[in-house]
């Protein structure tokens, strides 16, 4: 199952969409699209976490016992093709080995959904589902071409998203170095609308977690299934995730004091000596039922703390995980403060799980600057969802433009790439888990990019305290395509033999207009962000778009490794707008990157001093400081001084100081004292 610390069971009533694969891997790296809240061909478990509690068959009577499995829970239903179809996992050679001697006892399956009949849950929140496949036959096979070896017929529940325990006539016995398959059969009535393949959604790499058995063959322009006559087998764990099918093992060689932290929630900063609250997710990888945890946390130089829990949902049996939440303390100040969070004892029995930790930095301070968090959109024109992206950002700019908010829409695949391998924004392509998805600070944590996911984000991250603050200024230069930057940055604490950097991207607006496909073609408009009523391609300018920028880790040597506390450093560098279109469209985002976390610090974005948009025009009594005539532009006395720029960016003239330029017909942008006009000249 997907699983967020933040959102313990998805009690959502809604039906949600395929997150399909990303039309080019990057970096050997496949990357897919983010996931999207509107339907096409799947839909929900929405009873999210709440659901796997039910999952867990009777343990044995005695000796060890675990439901193996490679699916973490349930998590969407997929639609297969009518009649027969087949889901199964390969046990490896490798597995085999390692629980050899183990009996295999009973194979478990999830009942199927009508999507027709789903009925809201009003008192839980949640939408159920019914289940019409009454029978199922599992069965266990050393080769998917052959005939089973052992094979039972059960019977299903009525509920859709619900587990079924299917015992085997005889136990199967696992030898050393010898793979088999486990998998079941059903067959879907013609015409229906029943969904049969359960996944846990998490697009695996594993080759072994979901192969299916059916006549689908890919998906059509709108990412809808498309069936053949020919039936075959295909791995689908890059599309959907591992299937949702367990195998009942027994025996005394199975593994025990296991559990991993595969999640967790760490402040962004604390306060030096106040208690702070951690969150982890935690997961039973072995075979024994764990009953309590304790946490080690070491921080810095300070001595380890511990903390024992008692776990807030119950004993978990085997990829049962839990959720829990447990204080420290840091009593030192400073930033880039090390730590380890790993388990120190299972059930009171000590483990030796250190080399497992899970590890981080901490910010400890008392009081420090306001943050202003650097926002960078993973989006392109092919990308049918990253509409929703596009309407994110503009949301931002609208109502945050004011107070700073700095956006960087980082394009791939299309026209404004800028992660080709070689070029500035590369390295964003390592860790982009999908398109559309944006990135606070840096961090590999994806926000989804609609306007209320921003929002929350956003507010949510300026209310940290930032260590660093940074400011920055443009001026012209000669050349039009070259702008000089003024950067100024100080700390919360002095620094001390630590490496931070300034960095900035080099942002146009109104660019294009370019082809956006729009996969919301269709929907309500207040469910789509006004994309519904347009057509499946649409013509957009675009906003925010990184052009050319800093190395990834910032400028070296662009700030010093030893800096005092609250005093002001200053790095300068001119900067060429070599992708760039029109300079009078070009801001400038600029940050300071800490680079022993490769996060950002604090940003902020400054216009170029020709800077024209929209956002720039209001109704004012005041005089323009220049005005056009016939063949030439006239200035006021405040314009002494001025730069003139044509529209295509190349300078007219600079520090004007008479009261009139003759120049050809046209359309120019005067520039003076920090303001900025658009001048016709007949």
């Amino acid at each position: 199952m997907k699983k967020s610390l933040l959102i313990i069971a998805a009690g959502v009533m809604a039906v949600s969409g395929y997150a399909a694969p990303s039309l080019r891997p990057h970096v050997g790296q496949q990357l897919r699209f983010g996931q999207h809240p509107l339907p096409k061909s799947v839909v929900f478990d929405s009873k999210g976490a709440v659901a796997s509690r039910q999952q867990v068959a009777t343990r044995a009577d005695e000796g060890l016992s675990m439901n193996w499995s490679y699916c973490e829970g349930i998590y969407t239903a997929v639609p297969t093709n009518y009649g027969e179809y087949k889901g199964a996992v390969k046990f490896t050679a490798d597995l085999a080995t390692e629980y050899a001697g183990a009996t295999l006892t009973s194979v478990s399956v999830v009942s199927p959904v009508d999507v027709n009949t789903a009925t809201p849950n009003y008192e839980l929140m949640v939408y159920e589902y019914q289940n019409p496949i009454k029978s199922c036959t599992v069965w266990i096979s050393e080769s998917l071409d052959a005939e089973p070896v052992l094979k039972a017929e059960g019977t299903l529940g009525e509920m859709g998203f619900s587990w079924n325990e299917i015992q085997l006539p005889s136990a199967y016995t696992i030898k050393k170095d010898t793979e088999f398959y486990i998998g079941y059969t059903m067959n879907i009535p013609e015409d229906s609308n029943i969904y049969a393949l359960m996944v846990d959604g998490t697009h695996t790499p594993n080759p072994n977690g979901c192969l299916v058995y059916s006549t689908f063959s890919g998906w059509d322009d709108n990412y809808w299934p498309i069936y053949d006559a020919e039936y075959h087998w295909e791995d689908m764990g890059p599309d959907f995730g591992n299937i949702c099918l367990r195998a009942r093992l027994n025996g005394d060689m199975l593994p025990v004091n296991n559990v991993a932290i595969s999640d967790k929630l760490v402040p962004a900063y604390v306060k030096p000596g106040t208690p702070f609250e951690i969150g982890t997710l935690t997961q039973n990888l072995a075979a024994n039922l764990v009953k309590t945890l304790t946490f080690t946390m070491e921080i810095g130089d300070m001595e380890p703390q511990h903390n024992s829990v008692g776990l807030e949902y119950g004993p978990l049996e085997y990829l049962e995980t839990s959720v829990d939440y447990m204080d420290f303390t840091c009593t030192t100040k400073g930033n880039n403060i090390p730590y380890k969070l790993y388990i120190s004892a299972i059930n009171g029995e000590e483990v030796n799980l250190k080399a497992d930790a899970v590890e981080g930095f901490l910010l400890c301070i008392d009081e420090g600057y306001s943050k202003q968090p650097l926002v960078e959109e993973a989006t392109g024109t092919w990308c049918g969802y990253c509409v929703i992206g596009y309407a994110g950002m503009e949301y931002m700019a609208e109502n945050y433009g004011a107070d700073g908010f700095v956006g960087v829409a980082v394009h791939s695949g299309d026209a404004m790439e800028v992660m080709e391998e070689g070029m500035a924004y590369d390295f964003f392509g390592n860790f982009v888990s999908g398109f559309p998805s944006s990135y606070f600070n840096r961090d590999q944590g994806d926000v989804y990019p609609s306007p209320e996911d921003l929002d929350y984000a956003y507010t949510d991250a300026v209310t940290v305290p930032a260590f660093a603050e940074i400011s920055a200024q443009i001026e012209t230069t000669d050349d039009p395509k070259v702008i000089k930057l003024t950067a100024n940055a100080k700390f919360a604490l002095a620094v001390e033999n630590e490496e931070y950097k300034i960095g900035y991207t080099v942002v146009e607006d109104e660019v294009g207009p370019y082809v956006q496909t729009n996969y919301l073609s269709g929907y309500p408009d207040d469910e789509s962000y006004g994309f519904g009523s347009k057509g499946s391609k649409v013509q957009l300018k675009y906003n925010d778009v990184a052009r050319n920028c800093s190395a990834p880790l910032g400028v070296e040597g662009s700030l010093p490794l030893n800096m005092d506390a609250d005093t002001e450093y200053t790095y300068e560098k001119e900067i060429t707008l070599s992708d760039v279109k029109d300079p009078t469209k070009v801001r400038v985002a600029v940050y300071v990157i800490n680079a022993e976390t490769g996060l950002t610090e604090n940003a902020c974005v400054v216009k170029s001093p020709v800077y024209v948009g929209v956002q720039n025009i209001s109704v004012s009594n005041e005089a323009p400081m220049a005005f056009g005539g016939k063949g030439s532009i006239h200035f006021r006395g405040g314009a002494h001084g001025a730069s003139v720029f044509a529209l295509d960016g190349r300078q007219v003239a600079s520090n004007v100081s008479a009261g009139s330029l003759q120049v050809p017909a046209g359309i120019y942008i005067v520039a003076a004292e920090g303001r900025c006009v658009k001048v016709l000249v007949k």
